[in-house]
């Protein structure tokens, strides 16, 4: 109630299916959140995996090449 946190996403490996994140959370300078989140794409018809869409696959490689820098 009322504490600020900060959340830092980095994106830790993309597949051809998958995307996994690390998200770290932190009040001040203090560390309080840590997490990993694996994202699937799938197909609701198929019910199966599905390889990443070219558009979002961009947009990833956009933020972790600016994360890099």
């Amino acid at each position: 109630m009322g504490d600020e946190v900060i959340f830092f996403v980095q994106v830790e490996a993309m597949g051809a299916a998958s995307i996994t994140l690390v998200l770290c959370g932190y009040r001040g300078e203090e560390p309080i959140l840590a997490m990993r989140l694996v994202m699937v794409t799938t197909s609701i018809t198929e019910t199966r995996a599905v390889t990443i869409p070219v558009d979002l696959r961009n947009a990833v490689e956009t933020y972790m090449e600016k994360c890099r820098q």
